[in-house]
């Protein structure tokens, strides 16, 4: 358990009671650098909260920049609980600090020199994974708009948990810009072989990343060797007329 971490959330003003009492049971579990990894079966049991629930009060703790989460795997390559961190720097409370003593004191917030709005504003610096968010899904929906693929209205607490741990998966903003042209290049993805047309969800889908990162669907919608064209009625006849004449000949000559 990080004292620091805990002491930190519980002064932190959180509206939601279930998203609070999972920051207390991430502080508890925190090392001295608030990373943890509890299991969802483990976090449903401490809240009583089903893993749907979790899933989207975690995913307006990431949006807020109060949580920052890391998908994990096993050597033999099975998901297992994620890597959690505690961003204390992102919760808007007096930094922790410690005495001469070495006990842990919130310090008090600087008194306002006056009334004024101006005096009282807080500037609250926005979270790098929001940034980057944000990027990722302004470049989605611009080559969208150019390949003639479904524009995202909005990236939406159901979408927020996906998109960090696709930028965490593909190493960052880079990684998912590449994965998105990648994708626009693809007929068979866009929709332009006439067919069906991919959305953002497609590529914030683990399994359908995946796909795409061994190039299961580079051959989509790429057209076979092009066949000749059906003839018309009056290609047909000039065919046939001089196919008997070609024979004619070929019998005269025998």
């Amino acid at each position: 358990m990080s004292v620091e971490h805990l002491t930190a959330v519980m002064k932190l003003p959180v509206s939601s009671p279930g998203e609070k009492l999972l920051l207390l049971i991430f502080a508890n579990y925190a090392d001295e650098l608030g990373r943890s990894y509890p299991s969802q079966k483990t976090l449903s049991d401490y809240t009583s909260m089903s893993v749907r629930t979790i899933s989207t009060h975690m995913a307006s703790l990431e949006d807020r920049g109060l949580i920052r989460k890391q998908i994990r795997h096993n050597p033999s390559g099975k998901r297992i609980s994620d890597l959690i961190y505690l961003q204390i720097d992102n919760m808007q409370i007096s930094p922790v600090a410690k005495s001469a003593t070495g006990k842990i004191s919130m310090s008090s917030p600087a008194k306002s020199s006056g009334n004024t709005k101006e005096d009282t504003k807080v500037n609250t610096p926005i979270p790098p994974q929001v940034l980057a968010r944000k990027e990722a899904f302004d470049y989605y929906n611009e080559r969208a708009a150019g390949a003639g693929v479904p524009i995202a209205k909005e990236l939406g607490k159901s979408r927020v948990g996906r998109m960090n741990a696709t930028l965490d998966r593909l190493g960052g903003l880079e990684g998912w810009k590449t994965a998105v042209d990648r994708a626009m290049a693809i007929p068979g993805l866009t929709g332009a072989d006439g067919g069906w047309r991919m959305s953002i969800d497609t590529l914030l889908t683990e399994s359908k990343m995946t796909k795409l990162l061994e190039g299961f669907y580079d051959r989509w919608g790429k057209p076979a060797e092009a066949a000749a064209p059906p003839m018309n009625a009056r290609e047909r006849r000039y065919y046939e007329e001089n196919l008997k004449k070609l024979r004619e000949g070929q019998g005269a000559g025998a």
